[in-house]
């Protein structure tokens, strides 16, 4: 899922929702609006997936063929 880009009008600078595969959502707002969470890693373009998915993809990617 892509990343929800918004600016409430209560809220007078950026705020983002960054949304993963499996279900988990984080917000960032202001200045941190225009970097991904820590451990969120790009995937194309403007999609993002969490700290877990990418570890578990990291650990698939290394792991041996049987």
């Amino acid at each position: 899922m892509p990343v929800v880009y918004g600016s409430p009008d209560l809220l007078p600078n950026l705020s983002v929702v960054y949304v993963c595969a499996c279900g988990s959502r984080i917000g960032e707002y202001g200045t941190q609006a225009g970097e991904p969470p820590p451990g969120w890693v790009r995937v194309a373009d403007g999609e993002y997936i969490c700290a877990h998915c990418a570890a578990v993809a990291g650990e698939k990617a290394v792991a041996p063929n049987p």
